[in-house]
């Protein structure tokens, strides 16, 4: 997996997803309360953690009910660390049609775009960069908004910490962290 790769591809699947030119990862953590500090730090030492939470939270949050969909996203932007494959490609690998591709491209990126899973997004990957933060002895480091939202959350979210923080340790495991 070449982490280089995941990262624009991410950075591609945020730019559509948020209807953005340029929509990267870091502006997403500066626009869910991480300041430059935070963001510099992920960039340098947690990078492939972030990647690895993104793609869980997709796969598990996101597509929990659709893994075959996630795969099509997956292939379609690259977000599994290899190049994008065309519409073609995909069609193949699948035994659909181009168009459906396109149409099944088109009905992930409404889902994603929808408010209500971008708030949930946006909410656990916040929940998830926190858990880097103070993996990486970067306690210190998380801001009191994100340290006071992860003290007192919402019913809602509890449920969100509870299993992000059980998903974060999977992700962590599969990445060879310790």
């Amino acid at each position: 997996m070449n982490i280089k790769q995941q990262i624009i591809a991410l950075n591609k699947f945020l730019s559509r997803v948020y209807e953005s030119d340029d929509m990267r990862i870091s502006d997403l953590l500066s626009a869910i309360g991480f300041d430059q500090n935070h963001i510099e730090t992920i960039r340098e030492n947690h990078i492939e953690q972030l990647a690895g939470a993104f793609m869980h939270i997709m796969e598990h949050r996101i597509f929990p009910e659709n893994k075959r969909l996630f795969s099509l996203i997956a292939m379609r932007y690259g977000l599994n660390g290899n190049p994008p494959e065309s519409l073609s490609k995909i069609s193949e690998k699948f035994e659909l049609s181009r168009e459906r591709v396109f149409q099944l491209e088109q009905k992930a990126l409404e889902k994603c775009r929808d408010d209500e899973y971008l708030e949930h997004f946006e909410n656990t990957i916040k929940i998830a960069v926190s858990e880097i933060l103070k993996s990486g002895s970067e306690a210190s480091a998380v801001s009191s908004n994100n340290k006071k939202e992860l003290d007192s959350p919402s019913d809602k979210m509890l449920d969100m910490t509870k299993y992000n923080k059980f998903s974060f340790e999977i992700v962590r495991l599969e990445n060879g962290s310790q």
